[in-house]
């Protein structure tokens, strides 16, 4: 004859919004043999921390619930639960006193929202739902909506979702165009704070270009103004491009950027303008293009660029293509100059390109600064139908080229925009030996005709200086330059 026990806890189900679970706790006494107690007795059971007064008899041979108990119990804040029962009964039998205890861990409950989006990468400006899968229909939220580190709203009273205009994050980031945030969701059931959750999302700015649509440009050149005879005809490399925004074609920025500056480009130059609402203006000098392109730049670094075609003059600059300046027959005084080069022949609009001068300056070799500049484009052919000037072996007058000195030149062309100089070098025209047939010969010079006589020494006729030295010296010169057709005077002795 014996007596068991046995006290078991059943979870039947959950209440989600308040946290709770609904259990059975049993308690069940088995007797076997001829025991039994037919008069109840007392007996307690202590479920999660209360206790439960009871009284039972025991039949014979049979299994018997004496206690059984039907309640709910609250999860903490995570959802979370374990239920603790244990039991004390007197049987009044030879059994005496049994007790018995158990415990059983419930399903966590499902507490904190867990929030999500429509999108986690957009572009600013579209709306997005935020979602809060909540796990009660009578649960509500906060979401705190975070972006590039500052605080974009706090919305409160949120249900199952919420339709969020992003349009209000253009103010967070006026200087880029992207950034990162954050959407905090808070849970709670009723006035209870159950938990958070946060996703993380992406905002990108687009379609945010700021409005730009035209300038002014003119060149500036007086020079190039003059040929051209317009201020809207340009001459490649000497123009003067001057790029005028006013206040009324201004660049106006979208989306809380602000505006920068302007950056202006022709060919391979280009210049940054300074933003402002009044008027401004930029100049690039000896401009090389065919267009100009000023672009318009905000705060975040979009940009709209404005084009604009030029009317160019093509034009190439004069060049001295080959330049000789050479004593005649490589002596003497007399120069000679020969020259060729080649011009841009072409109408500029309102005058004709022509060679406005060709000229040279001289100085000799110990001097440190040239003379002034002379003309010599009266020497020179210049062929208007192909572009080309040149002479050859043309007599340089007005000028002395001393005999015995060398010369630094500098020649010199002109035209209406550009000009080129060539150096030259002039030798000193001296020689160690001349002869002239059937006249003479002339050492240290050129033979003169004029001074005559068959030898010449430094421009002096020896025969004649001879003679005028004394009779020793007479002797001695005749051993070296007697000749038959040459007298040398003496006296008596």
């Amino acid at each position: 004859m014996a007596v068991s026990s046995n006290i078991s806890i059943t979870q039947n189900s959950q209440n989600i919004a308040n946290n709770k679970s609904n259990i059975t706790v049993r308690v069940q006494v088995t007797t076997t043999g001829g025991s039994y107690n037919g008069y109840s007795k007392p007996g307690t059971c202590t479920i999660d921390g209360t206790t439960y007064d009871f009284s039972h008899n025991i039949p014979q041979n049979s299994t018997t619930t004496i206690f059984e108990k039907t309640l709910d119990v609250t999860h903490n804040n995570q959802g979370e639960k374990t239920v603790y029962a244990s039991f004390s009964f007197q049987t009044g039998i030879s059994a005496g006193t049994i007790t018995g205890s158990t415990s059983k861990k419930l399903t966590t409950i499902p507490r904190t929202s867990e929030v999500s989006l429509s999108k986690k990468n957009f572009n600013i400006g579209e709306t997005i739902t935020i979602y809060t899968n909540r796990k009660s229909a009578s649960f509500t939220h906060t979401a705190v909506i975070k972006f590039n580190g500052q605080t974009v709203r706090t919305q409160t009273g949120i249900d199952a979702s919420y339709s969020w205009n992003t349009n209000e994050l253009f103010a967070k980031i006026p200087n880029q165009n992207q950034a990162n945030g954050t959407v905090e969701l808070t849970t709670y059931s009723g006035g209870t704070r159950i938990g958070t959750s946060a996703v993380n999302f992406t905002g990108y700015v687009v379609n945010s270009d700021p409005v730009f649509n035209n300038f002014d440009c003119e060149d500036t050149n007086t020079v190039t103004k003059t040929l051209t005879g317009s201020n809207q005809k340009y001459i490649r490399k000497y123009s003067n491009l001057k790029v005028t925004i006013t206040s009324a074609n201004k660049m106006t920025t979208q989306n809380s950027a602000t505006p920068k500056y302007y950056n202006i480009v022709v060919g391979n130059k280009s210049e940054n303008l300074d933003y402002s609402t009044s008027e401004i203006s930029k100049t690039i000098n000896n401009m090389d293009d065919n267009t100009v392109t000023v672009f318009a730049v905000d705060s975040r670094g979009n940009q709209k660029d404005k084009t604009k075609a030029l009317d160019i003059v093509e034009y190439s600059e004069t060049v001295l293509q080959s330049v000789k300046i050479e004593r005649k027959e490589g002596v003497g005084e007399t120069v000679l100059i020969s020259l060729s080069g080649k011009y841009a022949n072409i109408n500029f609009g309102s005058k004709t390109n022509t060679i406005k001068s060709i000229q040279y300056r001289k100085k000799s070799k110990t001097e440190t600064e040239f003379g002034s500049w002379v003309e010599i484009k009266q020497l020179v052919t210049i062929n208007t139908e192909n572009g080309t000037f040149s002479c050859d072996s043309k007599e340089i007058t007005g000028q002395t080229f001393t005999l015995g000195t060398e010369y630094d030149i500098e020649v010199q062309v002109k035209d209406e925009l550009s000009s080129d100089t060539e150096p030259v070098s002039l030798n000193s025209g001296k020689v160690l030996l001349s002869a002239l047939k059937n006249k003479g010969i002339s050492i240290g010079g050129i033979y003169n005709e004029k001074l005559g006589g068959p030898l010449q020494l430094d421009n002096k006729d020896v025969i004649k200086w001879i003679n005028s030295k004394q009779d020793k010296q007479k002797h001695i010169l005749k051993a070296i330059l007697a000749t038959d057709n040459t007298t040398i005077t003496s006296s008596k002795d």
